[in-house]
C-alpha cells in the first residue's frame, strides 16, 4: 500500500480530530468566560429557590458564551486539517478570552453593560473573522 492511497483517509481523519478539538476548546474556554462572569455577578437579589432560577443563570450566561458557540459552529464548517492554521485559530480563541477575562474582573478598570453587551458581539465577529481568515482553505 503507497502513500498516496492512505491521503484522504489521513486528511479525514485530521478534519474529524481537529472538530473534536475545536468543540472541546470552545467549550472550555466558552465555560471559563462563564464563569468569571458570573463570578462579578452579585446574586444576593437571586430567589434560587424558586422555579425557574435555573433558567435565569442560563440566561445569563448566554451573553458571554455567544461568540464561543458561534465561533464553534463557523470554524467547524471552516477546519482544514492543516495543524499549524488549527494551532493558530486556538491561540487567537485563548488570546481573545484571556482578554475577555481579563476585562470582566476590571484590569482595564470599569466597563458599563452596554460597552460588554457591544465588546461581546465584537468578540464573536473577531472569532468568525478569525475562523475565516486562519482555518478556511480554498
Amino acid at each position: 500500500m503507497n502513500s498516496e492511497s492512505k491521503g484522504p483517509t489521513l486528511e479525514y481523519e485530521r478534519l474529524v480530530i481537529h472538530r473534536r478539538l475545536l468543540a472541546w476548546v470552545h467549550a472550555a474556554l466558552g465555560s471559563i468566560t462563564a464563569v468569571v462572569y458570573l463570578s462579578q455577578i452579585d446574586f444576593r437579589r437571586l430567589a434560587y429557590w424558586r422555579i425557574g432560577a435555573g433558567f435565569g443563570t442560563l440566561f445569563i450566561i448566554a451573553l458571554p458564551v455567544f461568540p464561543y458557540i458561534l465561533s464553534a459552529v463557523h470554524s467547524r464548517r471552516v477546519v482544514t486539517p492543516n495543524r499549524i492554521r488549527l494551532a493558530i485559530f486556538i491561540m487567537a480563541v485563548a488570546t481573545g478570552c484571556a482578554l475577555m477575562a481579563l476585562l470582566l474582573v476590571g484590569v482595564f478598570g470599569p466597563v458599563s453593560r452596554l460597552a460588554l453587551l457591544l465588546l461581546f458581539f465584537v468578540q464573536a465577529f473577531a472569532y468568525i473573522w478569525a475562523a475565516e481568515g486562519i482555518l478556511h482553505n480554498e
